[in-house]
Formats: structure tokens, sequence, C-alpha cells
């Protein structure tokens, strides 16, 4: 009998132990799948950097942060999305609220949701918070069509057109 109840006990904590380990990965699996040729017509990259970086992301809940994450930041759809193996997630804003960079050149990037207050849901990033004020880039594309002229038919071309803005927010106000 006190045999039974040690082996319940143990299998108990194991089982507590794997739930709370993947409980973040779950969080990923909730997000949107997404086709990684979606972008295959349209010539240039709405990514923000030309490589998969490796990031952190935090949870809004206070949970363990996701370490050593494959992600990018897409600039068409003002999302991360995160790549596991061969499958490509968007990151749902709902269940996290910072993402941590870290680039090719070895430098941090600070991202943020609810820097700008009409943009709480979407990422930002924070390049400097100061007492009072913050300095906050905005990252945005666009997709600009074009046509050509070729041999007695006209060629419809679409490319990205990517953009970044800078403000400084102080005391609440933009400036």
């Amino acid at each position: 009998m006190k045999t039974l109840k040690i082996f319940n006990l143990i299998f108990c904590l194991s089982l507590t132990i794997c739930t709370l380990a993947q409980k973040n990965d779950l969080l990923l699996t909730n997000s949107q799948s997404l086709s990684e040729n979606r972008y295959e017509d349209i010539e240039g990259s709405p990514f923000l950097f030309k490589e998969w970086q490796q990031g952190i992301i935090y949870p809004r809940n206070e949970q363990a942060p996701l370490e050593k994450v494959q992600l990018n930041y897409n600039r068409q759809t003002k999302s991360f999305e995160v790549k596991k193996g061969n499958k490509f997630v968007a990151l749902d804003e709902t269940w996290y609220n910072k993402v941590e960079v870290l680039t090719d050149t070895e430098e941090k990037w600070l991202f943020e949701t609810g820097l700008l207050p009409k943009k709480k849901q979407l990422f930002d990033r924070l390049i400097h918070q100061g007492e009072g004020f913050r300095i906050v880039e905005v990252f945005h594309t666009s997709i600009i069509t074009t046509e050509k002229e070729r041999y007695a038919e006209t060629i419809e071309e679409k490319s990205f057109s990517n953009k970044s803005n800078y403000f400084l927010w102080k005391m609440g106000k933009r400036s």
C-alpha cells in the first residue's frame, strides 16, 4: 500500500512537470499556421531581417519565456512569425507582449506591444526609454504594382516597399 502511494506521488509529480514544460509551446500552437511560399509572386520581402533570427518571446501571464526561438518580423502583417521545424506560425499578440531579437550583429532589439496608445496590440521596436519619454520605431510595408509592356502583353509586377517611422513619446504625447 505504501509503495502504491509513493508510485502515485511520483507519477503525479512527473505528469505535472511535463505539463508545465509544454505549456508555453502549446501557446505557440494556438497561433495561425502560414505558408512559406505566400509571397513568391511579389519581389522583395516583407520581413525585417534577411534571415531568421534567434529570439526570446515573453508571455503576458508571467510564465517562463520561450528562449532560442527562430523568428522574424513581418512588416506586412505587423506581427512576428516563428519558425518551428518546417512550420511557420504567426505569433498571437494576445498571448505575448514582448519579444527580444538577437540580430546577426549581436545587437539586441526589443519589441513590445502597447508602446503607442493607438497600437496597443501591435509590436513596435523600443529604441530607448528614459524618464518620461520613449523613442519608438514603427515598421510597415506596402505592395507596389507596376505594369510593363512586353511583346504585345502587359505584365503586372508587384514588389514590397519597406519603410519605418520614428516617434518620440513624451508624457504620453507624440512629438
